[in-house]
């Protein structure tokens, strides 16, 4: 109900030009884990009683306490996004009492978390219509199981019938679903219920326009969640909720209320604690940001060692550590991201490649958990050797389509570095031939590893769209360094665009904004002012970086404003006073303040 997987709407934040099956494609790169999801809970261990995970309660018919106590772990642990420990509670429930519908609710809502089609969970949801119909639920209870069964049935139609792309690019006038149209006789019915409120709020969730502006759906469910956390401040599901909802558009400090409070009222809830993250990562705080991802890795540590459970089944840990990297990167603390890195190795040791799920970040860190590192502080050289030299085991062969395309893309920012134009051409050639042909758009239920083949015969839209900006902004650079100035700027401008329609992604699909490679090539043909315009695009999308902060001071000092440039370095080192001292950026930086102190200027 509502939010089965949190990249069901989220990912649609700021691509309207998408085409809407490309979305749907895209949809579950969001929802980290395993390709079907969680086992049988019938077949996993009992769980333990835990706290510290949210404050969330429902009324529900059941036979004992027990069932109550099993059912409101299970809820809180929904909300949380912890599906792998909500099916366990719910299957406790059950156990506790096989007559409780809500339970069976509950199951069901776990099992689909991740997508449709969990034969367990549909089975589940059958029996909680079976029991409704037996009047062991109340009117309200049998009105949130309609709402999933609507639920249910929509996303099988469209399964069935496969994507649409009519009308794509068009923000379409909203419409709510027959799910939103349940629950609306639902909170129409007992508007005190804070849980039917917050569902309500999240099936109207339907993402933000190409300009970072809610869509109505998006805008009439944000207004929900304001006047629930109008009436309860502290309430955990309403507060999390609240911070996916507006962290893809224009306005992420919105949530910074929602983001200081989160991880201290659910201390014991790996992704709780990490949520904050995307709050302050997005406003730039990148140190908040480090404290809520490193908080989350601990916490998660933890409870997988208290628990005995592997990493396969807490999704939260790989996509934590890839953010934290990521915040680590903007921070200019490459040493501690590469550090991390090492665990991620670990961890994707224990997963197993068949957890692969397409994302060309989650791609690149399979052939060398080093590359996004290099590639965010545009360290060329060491990327293109990494990749030109990696030989992929057999089962990482479908990344070697991007493997070669990425030696091209390396290849020819490292020809142009080097101020090598011809040798630039040829990689730009070569890479543009690899994106020639849009791949079709799979089938909305094609899982895994099916519909996210990365392979050299067989590309993948998540990776097509993710060359094709590539591809457009070594093509512009290579424009402009022939003297292509006019057919540069308007292919640059095509692929600042096409990175925004790559869509709002945990963390940004996207590794180094386009704008700093536009403002690196406008440097070179001395363009400065155009180049310090482009880095400040940079600046907007990543707030407080270093890589756009030196990149403005250093168009400020080649076009001869030494006031400006002295502030903007002194600006950079603030930014980054906790960044590795011995970074480029950083010693330029020093080196300027230096002179101007002993010019007296």
């Amino acid at each position: 109900m509502g939010r089965r997987c949190k990249g069901a709407w989220a990912v649609a934040a700021l691509g309207g030009a998408l085409l809407s099956g490309a979305l749907v494609a895209q949809q579950g790169q969001n929802c980290h884990g395993t390709e079907t999801g969680v086992s049988d809970p019938a077949t996993l261990p009992a769980p333990v009683k835990m706290t510290g995970i949210g404050n969330s309660r429902m009324e529900i018919t059941a036979a004992n306490d027990q069932a109550k106590e099993w059912f409101t772990q299970g809820l809180n642990l929904l909300h949380d996004f912890w599906d792998y420990e909500a099916a366990r509670a719910f299957e406790q429930a059950v156990r506790a009492d096989p007559q409780c519908a809500m339970c069976y609710w509950g199951l069901y809502q776990a099992g689909s978390f991740r997508g449709q089609g969990v034969v367990w969970a549909q089975t589940a949801l059958t029996r909680a219509q079976e029991l409704a119909k037996d009047k062991r639920a109340s009117k309200a209870e049998r009105l949130y199981i309609e709402a999933a069964v609507a639920d249910n049935k929509e996303k099988a139609e469209r399964s069935k019938h496969g994507p649409n792309t009519a009308g794509a690019g068009k923000t379409e006038a909203y419409k709510d679903s027959k799910e939103t149209k349940v629950l609306r006789r639902l909170v129409k019915m007992q508007p005190e219920d804070v849980q039917a409120r917050i569902y309500l709020a999240e099936s109207m969730m339907n993402g933000f326009d190409a300009k970072g502006e809610p869509k109505q759906g998006t805008a009439q469910g944000q207004a929900m969640l304001v006047e629930i956390l109008k009436e309860h401040q502290d309430d955990t599901a309403a507060n999390h909720y609240w911070i996916h909802a507006v962290e893809p558009g224009n306005h992420p400090e919105l949530a910074l209320e929602s983001a200081r409070k989160l991880g201290e009222l659910t201390p014991a809830s790996g992704h709780m604690v990490h949520m904050p993250g995307h709050i302050f990562y997005r406003t730039g705080d990148y140190e908040a940001a480090r404290v809520s991802f490193e908080n989350s890795m601990h916490v998660d540590e933890a409870y997988m060692q208290a628990q005995n459970v592997t990493v396969a089944n807490d999704w939260n840990y790989v996509h934590n550590l890839m953010y934290l990297i990521a915040d680590l990167m903007e921070a200019g603390r490459l040493t501690e991201a590469t550090a991390i890195s090492a665990k991620l190795t670990r961890a994707r040791a224990e997963v197993g490649p068949t957890l692969y799920r397409g994302v060309p970040r989650d791609g690149l860190t399979r052939i060398d958990v080093r590359l996004p590192v290099m590639l965010r502080a545009g360290a060329w050289r060491a990327a293109h050797g990494a990749l030109e030299t990696k030989t992929l085991p057999g089962e990482l062969k479908n990344l070697e389509g991007l493997r070669e395309s990425m030696v091209e893309y390396t290849g020819g920012m490292l020809a142009l570095e080097m101020g090598d134009v011809a040798a630039a051409r040829k990689a730009s050639d070569a890479l543009a031939a690899r994106v020639k042909d849009k791949p079709a758009v799979p089938p909305e239920d094609m899982p895994g590893m099916a519909a996210m083949s990365m392979s050299k015969d067989a590309m993948a839209m998540p990776l097509y769209n993710f060359l094709d900006v590539a591809s457009m902004e070594l093509e512009a650079s290579v424009l402009l360094a022939e003297g292509r100035g006019v057919e540069s700027d308007a292919l640059f401008t095509k692929a600042a665009d096409a990175e925004r329609e790559l869509g709002y992604r945990e963390p940004p699909m996207y590794i180094r904004p386009v704008g700093e490679t536009r403002g690196d090539a406008l440097m070179r043909a001395k363009r400065y002012d155009e180049a310090k315009t482009a880095y400040e695009a940079a600046l907007e999308e990543r707030p407080n970086s270093g890589y756009p902060l030196f990149g403005i001071a250093q168009a400020d000092a080649a076009a001869k404003r030494s006031s400006a440039a002295t502030e903007d370095y002194a600006r950079l080192l603030g930014a980054w006073a906790k960044a590795d001292a011995d970074l480029p950026q950083m010693v330029v930086a020093r080196a300027w303040l230096a002179g101007q102190a002993v010019s007296g200027e």
